[in-house]
């Protein structure tokens, strides 16, 4: 008696479908009694995606068991059960034929045996009816980036996703370390510490795991923080490829005010401000020989200070003996080759000196500040602005050509009110935001810097207590000349 193996599968985890499995299950009996044969063995992949084919597990084995001769004949109750990726199904039927399995399609009558040319046609279909599907499921998909909704629902740490509204809720245990994340940041903190605070805290992750720099890292550059969803990042480049195209930022769906914010807009363009200078200052360290440019606060001084002379930072030297000094990393590598002499600076002479600096500011009242301190978040909301005006030409430009193929008589009346309908939305969407970022421009507060605060605090501590976060706070820039000239650019 001939050995007959069949292969069942469900396109998705709905129950009805499920029950599809029986079905198929009692067509393959019946055929098996008919032709006087008997089952090997039956596979089943159960809600497993024919596209996916790397998940399969099933189907691999049915595969392999035919290239070893465990049975005669494969039974399927149609192609479009058996595989949708063209390729991929193809080549299976081809290794099961060279070792002389015969495969049948049921429902499409199909035989190997009879007329293996109808296959590739079959093949061609079924992987339309693939495409087909997925074009479905994207315009679900693309409703959801048109309107603002998520269809992902897994929320970020700070936040629950609500079914019923489709959206991020904030989770009241999760949002207030959020916000203390942000501030430890801007308070001088790197996302390595921060992570090793909060789980010295016992503060676990969103799944419960430990909070490491590089979830610190992305909890900083994420704008849902502020309110704002951005969807459209990437898309599938086919339903039978799983790579994903990444799209450019400038084509981006963003909807501000999407959900309640827990980071405010000036802070997170401050903490984002502060990521890009620590990054630089990061990869200055990568290149350069034995960590001399460093991007840690080790010192009082660190990232602070710059040699005039070229531009190199100056880094702490700790010699037994010596006095705690700053020399410049350039000339310590090649020497006078460099341009200059050696440039170093005691510690002890540069804080009486920024110390100095501090009482005179506080002499003169403070002259020197500029009451405005809007100028990054102005800068950075302008630049939204930019690529919101440039979405909006691009849906103009999408309506005007959709009217042109309508008058042309190129589109159904049908085919226009649905294409039209997805750009009108999406035209919405960005007239919303252009309204939203105009308004948060036009009332950015002139507020009074924190600046004037900031050196209170400092000079009211005794110089002991000084550290690099606190002088951060106040200065950008030291720059130190060979001729003992000292510059500050102070950070207003």
């Amino acid at each position: 008696m001939l050995k007959v193996a069949t292969f069942s599968r469900t396109s998705t985890d709905y129950e009805s479908q499920k029950t599809s499995i029986g079905n198929q299950e009692d067509i393959f009996k019946s055929w098996i009694e008919k032709n006087n044969c008997i089952l090997y063995k039956s596979y089943i992949d159960d809600g497993i995606s024919g596209t996916k084919g790397k998940y399969r597990t099933e189907w691999k084995e049915l595969i392999e068991d035919g290239k070893n001769k465990r049975y005669d004949i494969l039974l399927a109750k149609s192609y479009s059960r058996f595989g949708r990726n063209m390729v991929e199904t193809l080549g299976a039927i081809k290794e099961l034929r060279e070792n002389n399995i015969r495969i049948i399609f049921i429902e499409d009558n199909l035989d190997s045996k009879e007329d293996i040319t109808k296959f590739g046609l079959f093949s061609w279909i079924a992987e339309q009816e693939s495409q087909n599907t997925s074009k479905r499921i994207k315009t679900v998909f693309n409703h959801f980036k048109e309107t603002g909704k998520i269809y992902n629902c897994i929320a970020p740490f700070g936040y629950d996703y609500d079914i019923n509204k489709k959206n991020f809720v904030i989770n009241e245990l999760e949002a207030p370390i959020i916000k203390r994340i942000f501030k430890l940041y801007l308070q001088g903190n790197g996302t390595n510490k921060i992570g090793n605070i909060l789980t010295s805290e016992g503060i676990k992750g969103k799944n419960g795991g430990i909070i490491r720099g590089n979830t610190i890292k992305n909890i900083i550059l994420n704008e849902v923080y502020t309110g704002t969803l951005i969807q459209g990042k990437s898309e599938t480049i086919d339903v039978t490829i799983s790579k994903m195209n990444q799209i450019e930022p400038e084509n981006w769906i963003k909807h501000y005010n999407n959900h309640d914010a827990i980071i405010d807009y000036e802070t997170f363009i401050e903490a984002n401000k502060l990521f890009t200078i620590n990054s630089e200052k990061a990869k200055k360290h990568r290149y350069s020989i034995k960590g001399i440019e460093r991007a840690s606060n080790a010192s009082l001084f660190s990232n602070l200070l710059t040699c005039n002379n070229c531009g190199s930072s100056m880094t702490i030297r700790r010699k037994k003996g010596k006095k705690l000094h700053y020399n410049c990393s350039a000339y310590e590598k090649v020497g006078v080759a460099v341009g200059h002499s050696s440039n170093r600076i005691d510690e002890d002479f540069l804080i009486e000196h920024i110390k100095g600096e501090l009482n005179s500011i506080i002499e003169r009242n403070f002259d020197i500040i500029n009451i405005n301190t809007n100028n990054d978040i102005k800068s950075s909301l302008e630049g939204e602005l930019k690529a919101i005006n440039k979405g909006i030409d691009e849906q103009m430009k999408k309506t005007n050509n959709l009217m042109e193929l309508y008058n042309a008589g190129a589109l159904t009346i049908t085919q226009f009110k649905l294409q039209n309908e997805s750009i009108s939305k999406l035209l919405d969407t960005h007239i919303k935001n252009k309204e939203i970022i105009e308004d948060k421009i036009n009332n950015l507060p002139v507020k009074q810097s924190s600046f004037k605060k900031d050196v209170e605090n400092i000079i009211g501590v005794p110089v002991e207590q000084w550290n690099n976060a606190m002088l951060k706070m106040v200065i950008d820039k030291v720059y130190i000349d060979t001729n003992g000239i000292i510059n500050i650019k102070w950070n207003l």
